[in-house]
């Protein structure tokens, strides 16, 4: 562990114990290592309501959780990832409250919030429900790992970043931080648009080089899905490593449906970045 104190915004993450947990740890610890940011590991101590003794003498001692369990889990949790990323400083955060109320809380004051998602491979809707809802509360990027695949953040290789767009709104947030992501993993950014007008495309196109410009670093690719584009593209997304998606500002915006075309099959990490 360095000796850097936590003066760098946190990327934060909460954890529960369970697969979904564990992948969104997985993910975080990866993002802080490839960022040199630290990590702030966000768990629910739910403490143990005692009572007289003689009402717990018929349950055997393993009958009852305690606070303690659910410390000495996110420790052993904290340590885990001190071993594998030990360049990434870990700080432990409880709360008493639900994690989506204390992520929400938290969040304003780390650089971006990791979550876990169902492990279910159908479980997109709610995964994209779930980082839209949140990015707009706190005003920062939300990763959400999926448990029933493994993340491709912490390993080696050139799999890309892909940023995706579609309606008449250009994801000026979402393509800041898609290169960033690159830049931090070393990889491309795929660049994907599912557009209906002339005007809309050319203006994607023109955000996707501006923010090119100022990257470099990064090799960037641009295609655009439809029709039979995306039979051929859909391989090249599947070995993506995030998706990087712009936040709506609601449900109800022209830029809510996640376009089917590149999502049907997608069962890697979504990154939602507010508008």
């Amino acid at each position: 562990m360095t000796t850097n104190t936590m003066t760098k915004p946190p990327v934060l993450v909460g954890y529960d114990g369970t697969r979904a947990g564990h992948s969104a740890l997985e993910l975080a610890a990866a993002e802080a290592a490839a960022r040199d940011l630290p990590l702030c590991l966000l768990y629910r101590r739910d403490p143990m309501a005692w009572t007289h003794p003689t009402s717990m003498a018929p349950y055997p001692a393993s009958f009852w959780h305690s606070a303690n369990d659910d410390e000495q889990a996110a420790q052993a949790a904290a340590d885990a990832v001190r071993q594998r990323f030990p360049q990434v400083e870990v700080r432990l955060r409880d709360t008493r409250s639900s994690l989506p109320q204390a992520l929400s809380g938290a969040a304003p004051s780390a650089a971006m919030v990791v979550v876990g998602g169902a492990g279910k491979r159908s479980a997109l809707p709610s995964r994209r429900a779930a980082g839209v809802g949140l990015a707009r509360k706190a005003g920062r990027p939300v990763l959400s790992a999926n448990a029933a695949v493994p993340s491709l953040a912490g390993e080696s290789g050139a799999a890309p970043v892909v940023v995706a767009a579609a309606g008449t709104q250009v994801p000026g947030s979402a393509l800041s931080f898609a290169f960033e992501e690159a830049a931090a993993y070393g990889v491309d950014v795929l660049a994907c648009g599912v557009w209906h007008d002339r005007g809309s495309a050319d203006a994607f196109s023109g955000a996707v080089r501006a923010t090119a410009a100022e990257h470099p670093e990064v090799a960037v690719r641009q295609v655009t899905l439809g029709g039979d584009d995306r039979a051929a593209h859909v391989p090249v997304l599947a070995q993506a490593r995030l998706l990087v998606l712009g936040g709506p500002d609601s449900r109800w915006s022209p830029s809510w449906p996640v376009p089917r075309e590149l999502l049907r099959d997608w069962h890697r990490p979504i990154a939602t970045v507010p508008n």
